[in-house]
């Protein structure tokens, strides 16, 4: 349906908005009593070395 369309038959039916047929989910937020309760950790994953590189060692051919 077009939204020229859509328009026309919410304003015929007194409705504004979508919000007032749908309205949206209230946004669920974490409240802790105590500074701390949610720790969030960062985790990077980093590759394995399985040797010394070529920097150090100035052996390209692997």
């Amino acid at each position: 349906m077009s939204p020229a369309t859509l328009s026309r038959v919410m304003t015929q039916a007194g409705l504004s908005k979508r919000n007032d047929i749908d309205p949206r989910q209230p946004v669920a937020r974490y409240k802790y009593a105590e500074p701390g309760g949610l720790i969030h950790l960062n985790i990077k994953h980093l590759g394995r070395s399985e040797r010394v590189g070529h920097r150090i060692t100035g052996d390209r051919t692997g």
